[in-house]
């Protein structure tokens, strides 16, 4: 018997995770389990199971290391939509630090076997196996809305009017909202209308509002189950304002989607033609009848052979396909046709690999999540998690509260702090932590929803003195990767990266910086003889053999770990990262001076 252990990452994605349950329950040989996380907060995790299962599925997240699991379990990452690529699921949300396996819904293209080697050190993975194999599984929430589909074909058809999250919505979506529900309604009175917004925009003001006044209609059904499955199955088209690259419903239903827009909106949407057009509000109705006129009767074996026309693994059958081979996961017998990536299996440095991490500047950086998980006694390691969450260039509300959590987590342990991570620590607040609280308090001032107790706690019992660091910080931006240390270039340079941050750095840089520069190199050919500043892009090599003395200058923060792992084998390069801010250098300071502990462990 195979006991099988399934972790939903967040209250939301259960539905997801139900579904997989219902469908696996009654196969024989296996004993399934729901295992909820008991979060006393956002990031502060206690799991207790029961007991200890063979092979644990669970759902990725941007906030979640999994290191609490048996470590002679088998873990296996489950991406949460059709559109998230494999890249994603073990980088972004972290899988390369967890995931023994993935779960992947669509066909992927494949990339070199050690993709990813360098990318997951040793001492902050959680493995069974040196490796992330992936599965071609396919999607059960696709399996389950199919399913329901064929089941409801004689009930009552529905408009769905689908909403996306508030806060990466376009900024005129808010103001369209109400004109588009109440057209609906209006307009086709012998649909259901039924309205979803997103669920962590539900306590939001300007939406209660307008569904109260919508209930006057008995047409509407407000949708605030777990899934949304049940009440999209009816729905013969479904409208939104978010161009979509791809979305279930039109998959299980085969039915389209009309992505609604201003009047005055001349912009051209990039939408997926099979699933998509596009409407004026004001032509909207009539663009429903159309589509609505069109709509072909149901047929399951078209929705399957569109799926897999579609690059879907395995539709309508992918817990099938999954339980058929456990045995070749318990065993750790990848069939040929999986894809099989490795990771180093030697202990390196950590300090190099957080120093460019910190450089990165990337938001909700699970490599400090990881770094916590596995060191939770260097707080230092928390500050890192909070500055990540802070970057965020979208979801500022969800991630700023995972941001409060964690700095609350830090300055509430009972950790003896060294002054001048205390001072740090008072450096960042001031710096960063204040405008992160007050943008969160500004945005719960719009909803009914209560705050977790440790924002309101920094809301109004904390209150640093601030601290003054011990060493006066340093200036410089440039930081020499190879040898851990913020200095200047005094080679002939090579700037590698032709993007935005290539842009802001030349358009300030020393005229001693500028007088060096041989050329700018990218990887786009596209981009070859086009000038920065009066600076030719060329490739890396035509540059690279101009001289035999060469500094290299990454000019990318989202690529500075990758270009730098192509280049670190020349041993006549230095080969420089350019910190994103003075909280950047602050922090890459700080892990250079305390960092030491982690090698030796």
């Amino acid at each position: 018997m195979i006991k099988l252990g399934i972790i939903p990452s967040s209250t939301i994605s259960k539905n997801h995770i139900t579904a997989i349950f219902n469908s696996i329950r009654d196969k024989r040989n296996i004993e399934p389990h729901i295992i909820y996380i008991n979060q006393q907060s956002i990031s502060t995790l206690d799991f207790e199971p029961k007991l200890e299962c063979d092979i644990y599925l669970i759902q990725e997240s941007n906030y979640i290391n999994f290191n609490f699991i048996p470590p002679e379990s088998i873990k296996i990452g489950l991406p949460h939509g059709l559109d998230i690529p494999l890249e994603k699921t073990i980088k972004t949300y972290g899988g390369g630090f967890d995931f023994d396996y993935i779960l992947s819904a669509v066909e992927q293209i494949k990339q070199p076997t050690k993709t990813y080697y360098n990318d997951f050190p040793l001492q902050l993975r959680s493995h069974q196996h040196n490796s992330i194999v992936e599965i071609p599984f396919g999607q059960p929430k696709l399996d389950a809305f199919i399913d329901t589909v064929e089941a409801n074909q004689d009930k009552k058809k529905a408009i769905i009017y689908h909403l996306s999250y508030l806060e990466i919505e376009q900024d005129w979506v808010a103001s369209l909202i109400k004109p588009t529900l109440f057209s609906l309604l209006k307009s086709f009175p012998e649909h259901d209308i039924i309205f979803r917004p997103h669920h962590l925009d539900r306590e939001s003001k300007l939406l209660n509002d307008i569904v109260t006044e919508a209930r006057e209609y008995v047409n509407f059904i407000y949708s605030i189950a777990d899934s949304y499955i049940e009440d999209y199955s009816r729905g013969e088209v479904m409208v939104c304002h978010r161009a979509y690259s791809q979305h279930l419903f039109g998959y299980a239903t085969g039915n389209m989607s009309i992505i609604c827009k201003p009047d005055d909106l001349t912009e051209t949407l990039s939408i997926n033609p099979a699933q998509f057009s596009d409407s004026s509000i004001e032509n909207l109705t009539s663009e429903i009848k159309k589509i609505i006129g069109k709509n072909q009767p149901f047929s399951r074996q078209k929705i399957i052979e569109n799926c897999r026309s579609e690059g879907i693994h395995n539709p309508g059958e992918s817990i099938k396909y999954l339980v058929n081979h456990l045995e070749h996961i318990i065993q750790n017998r990848p069939p040929l046709e999986w894809t099989s990536y490795s990771l180093n299996t030697e202990k390196e440095p950590l300090i190099p690999f957080l120093c460019l991490n910190i450089l990165s500047a990337r938001t909700a950086n699970m490599a400090f999540q990881a770094l916590c998980a596995k060191f939770p006694n260097w707080p230092l390691g928390y500050l890192l998690a909070a500055d990540s969450y802070s970057r965020a260039v979208s979801l500022h509300d969800y991630y700023y509260k995972i941001c409060l959590d964690i700095f609350y987590k830090l300055i509430t342990s009972d950790y003896n702090l060294d002054y001048d991570i205390q001072a740090a620590i008072d450096i960042w607040w001031q710096d960063k932590g204040k405008s992160v609280l007050a943008y969160v308090l500004k945005e719960s001032a719009k909803t009914t929803t209560e705050l977790p107790e440790s924002i309101r706690w920094l809301s109004s019992s904390f209150t640093p003195a601030p601290k003054k660091p011990t060493n006066q910080p340093t200036k410089e931006k440039l930081f020499n990767i190879k040898k851990l240390i913020f200095s200047k270039p005094e080679k002939p340079i090579i700037m590698y990266g032709s993007g935005v941050t290539c842009k802001q750095y030349l358009t300030h840089a020393p005229k001693a910086i500028k007088s060096s520069i041989l050329g700018i190199s990218d990887s786009n050919p596209s981009k070859f003889e086009q000038n920065i500043e009066g600076i030719k892009i060329s490739s890396f090599e035509s540059l690279r053999k101009k001289e035999m003395n060469q500094d290299v200058i990454i000019t990318s923060h989202a690529y500075v770990e990758e270009i730098y792992h192509q280049l670190k084998g020349d041993s006549a390069l230095n080969i420089y990262a350019i910190a994103p801010d003075d909280i950047s250098v602050l922090l890459v300071n700080l892990t250079l001076k305390y960092g030491q502990i982690l090698n030796g462990e």
